[in-house]
Parts: C-alpha cells; structure tokens; sequence
C-alpha cells in the first residue's frame, strides 16, 4: 500500500477529509478529537488513534499498516464499507426523502 493519511487534528468539525480517506480506501492516523469519537468511531471505523502525543506503539501500528498489505487492505475495505452504510449518496437521498415526506405529510 505504502500510503498513510495523517489527521492529527485537535479540533475539528466532522471534516470532509476523513471522508475522503475511506473513499480513497487510505489507512488514516488520527488523533482522537471530540466530534470523532462521539459522532464517526461508535460506528465502527478503524483507524491509527493518538491522544496528544505519538507514541512508540502508534509508531508500530504505521509500521505494520504500511508493510502488511493484506491486513492494510482488509481495513481499508472495512472502512470503505462503512462509509457506504453511513455516509453516501444514496444515504443521504433517503435522509432527505424521508424528511421532505415528513415535512409535506406524504
């Protein structure tokens, strides 16, 4: 794979970068601002977190994304998968369906 997309970001809204990641199907390293662990991780993307500081550990876990592709792969996929489920088009046609029904009393 050889490809990492780093979001170290402390504060941030929901951001279309994330977004754009799982597209791509790239491994993200993230630091686990509010709005993703409350709004993006419970619904089960993975990712290579970090609170303020990297660490050894974080160290390790880029290493193995980067050089095992399979695994990389694997998660990615997953990833990709999520984001269908969750966030595409045809999600959010059936969100604005359903409300325009909702608001017209169809």
């Amino acid at each position: 794979m050889g490809n990492l997309v780093t979001y170290p970001s402390l504060i941030e809204g929901f951001g279309k970068a994330f977004l754009e990641s799982i597209y791509y199907k790239k491994p993200l390293l993230m630091s686990l601002y509010g709005i993703f662990k409350t709004d993006i991780q419970p619904k089960g993307f993975e990712v290579i977190p970090f609170q303020e500081f990297i660490d050894v550990e974080t160290i390790a876990r880029v290493r193995q994304v980067l050089l095992e592709t399979g695994q990389t792969q694997q998660l990615v996929e997953h990833n990709y998968q999520l984001g269908l489920r969750h966030y595409s088009y045809q999600v959010l046609e059936d969100y604005l369906e359903a409300l325009l029904d909702e608001c017209l009393g169809l």
